[in-house]
């Protein structure tokens, strides 16, 4: 069952990522290649990647080149698009960013274009062979008001549901 994780604002769902995965790494068991952050566009990537930096979680990016996949040796924390999370599996999976606007994105309209994003949310969700989160937050790090993914909606049912409020 994914986990929805509501922040207050960005700034703290950054600091819930950071604060989620440390305990992942101390207590879970889990190695830091055994987890994956997956976001829609670059704003929230970079926001992954600054709060894991600033955690001193090692992490990278994990990128698609034009011959196949790019990726680091080393034990990090990968942080990567939806698309290119097709075709991998991690242990936790943390999709953020959750929000409308972004997830889908705002030029998905259309009925076929909807369809699409809904099946990019898909395939971030089935990533995850143990557990995952999806996270949003209710404002951006100034003021402006955000909204919950209608995605989320859509499969509130199988879902448990937190408050992360540091």
């Amino acid at each position: 069952r994914p986990i929805v994780v509501r922040c207050s604002d960005e700034t703290a769902e950054g600091r819930f990522l950071a604060a989620e995965i440390a305990a992942l790494l101390r207590y879970k068991h889990y190695s830091a290649r055994d987890i994956c952050v997956l976001a829609r566009n670059r704003h929230y990537r970079q926001l992954a990647l600054s709060a894991l930096q600033n955690a001193g979680i090692p992490v990278y990016e994990f990128q698609r080149g034009p011959t196949g996949d790019v990726t680091a040796d080393e034990d990090a924390v990968r942080v990567s698009s939806l698309h290119g999370a097709k075709g991998h599996e991690f242990g936790a999976v943390f999709i953020i960013g959750a929000v409308e606007h972004v997830l889908p994105h705002s030029s998905a309209v259309e009925s076929d274009a909807l369809s699409t994003e809904a099946a990019l949310f898909y395939v971030g969700i089935t990533r995850a062979r143990d557990i995952v989160y999806v996270s949003h937050s209710e404002r951006t790090a100034g003021t402006r008001r955000l909204v919950r993914s209608s995605f989320v909606d859509r499969i509130k049912a199988h879902c448990d549901f937190a408050l992360f409020n540091r």
